[in-house]
């Protein structure tokens, strides 16, 4: 097993190990400027600052002139007509012993069902294994039937280096892991103006609609799309299975994703990643834990000006509209609008989160489950450092045992927790036998931790609760009267952040 893969698994593993200690815990646009290269022209400076001399393409028009780019494979080549390898026995260009590194411009012509059948190969794809300065431009596959072991994609197995742009696949591509439907291992590369439609199913880890594992710290996936079904164990998305140090920005999954833990919408796994300007618009099913409409499980990352409007189930912990579980990270900008269900710590924006910075963001789908079940996060907590949440809501119908309207279950031992400019309006209601909260269920403190609830309110007529933990209860005429009451939203920003009309709840603006 090569070391990028055994650090994969590593990071999958320990996640899983941190998720699972952090559940246990008592209750109470950034990017990079792309240049492709173009491959008409030369010399040129491709995406990775070389100079390159590249000499006039060798034109592609049949079956003979695809199986000759292996004696070159570090030519420049262009296709100049449709090609059906229907039939034909067409092995994936380069490999572990010779990787391409050349051009390929498909020039809009389409390449039809290219067909590879065998469980015990990895690098498997059109393109087997790739490094820099490849470029693959502009091809688009058509019934795709791919079959193989790992690193295994409609396009590519595997990426060491190069940049992909304004291309796509469509059909059906299997493996075990690392199996994506574009690309199968992005260790370090660009992938731009790309999508891929169809079935996508692993057996195992890092399963993702466009892209199976994706792990460096300058990767770009940008302005691309997966639209179908995605299958596989744990690590597995709609867009991208397992996400590290990564950047997703303008880009979508809609269909249906299926695991068991590490489950997301767009992503199963991110670390260390920024998501931007991003959705999903799925049905996401797991049965296990770390369930999440747009992220499954998310650990030092940002997400920004994304929303998931998916429906999504999961049987275990940490179940959330937009993010199953999350530590030290920041929520921005973003929304959950889906349907939630599961089984507990299930939240309509996030399931169970550490160590978190959100603003400007809300939850309006409904919400059910067990213990800790929150309208906008289930369940809260800190050992020590800073969480605040400020300048966010959820409208969201929350059903459970132990349920809170804004949030089920605080908790803090060294750790300094603050809400501020929140408000929830849904209607609570818990089983009988258990315990409920208009805006806060409970808040646990131990050691010298401190909870600190500012200008945050709950609607005590439509949440159905009269009590909370925290948060200050108003009537609906008063949280939906213009000119608002002086004793309520006091010093919210009605001119950059907030937008309310009369006898209407406060709307964020933007957003």
């Amino acid at each position: 097993m090569e070391n990028n893969e055994k650090l994969i698994l590593f990071i999958g593993f320990a996640g899983l190990f941190i998720g699972m200690i952090y559940f246990n815990t008592p209750l109470g646009s950034t990017g990079k400027a792309l240049n492709p290269v173009s491959p008409l022209t030369s010399p040129e400076t491709s995406n990775f600052g070389e100079v390159r001399n590249i000499p006039p393409p060798i034109k592609i028009c049949t079956l003979q002139d695809l199986d000759n780019i292996r004696e070159k494979l570090d030519g420049n080549y262009i296709q100049v007509c449709d090609i059906d390898l229907d039939g034909y026995y067409f092995r994936p260009i380069g490999d572990e012993d010779a990787r391409f590194k050349g051009t390929f411009n498909g020039n809009g012509y389409t390449l039809y069902n290219f067909e590879y059948l065998n469980r015990s190969d990895s690098y498997v794809g059109f393109f087997g294994l790739i490094t820099e300065p490849a470029e693959i431009i502009n091809v688009k596959l058509e019934n795709v039937n791919i079959q193989g072991n790992s690193k295994v994609g409609g396009l590519i197995g595997g990426i060491e280096g190069g940049h992909i742009k304004d291309s796509y696949a469509r059909g059906s591509v299997t493996g075990e892991y690392y199996v994506g439907g574009l690309v199968g291992f992005l260790a370090d590369g660009d992938v731009e103006n790309s999508r891929y439609e169809g079935l996508v199913n692993g057996s195992r880890d890092a399963v993702g609609g466009l892209i199976g594992s994706s792990l460096a710290s300058n990767n770009l996936i940008m302005n691309s799309s997966s639209t179908g079904n995605v299958t596989g164990k744990s690590q597995v998305g709609g867009l991208v299975g397992f996400l590290g140090g990564s950047i997703i920005e303008n880009s979508y999954f809609t269909g249906t994703v299926n695991g068991e833990s590490m489950t997301g919408g767009l992503v199963g796994f991110s670390a260390g990643n920024t998501i931007e300007n991003s959705y999903s618009l799925s049905e996401v099913d797991g049965e296990g834990a770390f369930v999440g409409g747009l992220v499954g499980f998310l650990v030092d990352g940002d997400v920004k000006n994304s929303y998931s409007s998916s429906e999504v189930r999961g049987e275990e912990h940490s179940v959330g509209g937009l993010v199953g579980f999350s530590k030290e990270s920041i929520i921005e900008n973003s929304y959950s609008e889906g349907e939630i269900t599961g089984g507990s710590q299930v939240g309509g924006l996030i399931g169970y989160s550490e160590q978190l910075n959100m603003k400007n963001s809300y939850s309006s789908g409904k919400v059910k489950g067990g213990a800790n079940v929150g309208g906008l996060i289930g369940g809260l907590a800190i050992n020590d450092g800073l969480v605040i949440i400020t300048n966010s809501y959820s409208s969201s119908e929350v059903r459970g045992e132990s349920v809170g309207g804004l949030i089920s279950g605080i908790y803090t031992l060294d750790g300094l927790i603050i809400l501020e400019n929140t408000y929830s309006n849904g209607f609570v209601s818990s089983k009988p036998g258990f315990s409920s909260g208009g805006l806060i269920r409970s808040i646990g403190i131990e050691g010298d931790g401190n909870v600190t609830i500012a200008k945050s309110y709950w609607d005590i007529d439509t949440s159905g609760q009269s009590e909370s933990a925290g948060g200050e209860g108003r009537t609906k005429d008063k949280m939906t009267s213009v000119p608002r009451p002086l004793d309520t939203y006091q010093k919210w920003n009605f001119e950059n952040i907030w937008d309310q009309t009369n006898d209407n709840y406060p709307r964020l603006r933007g957003v």
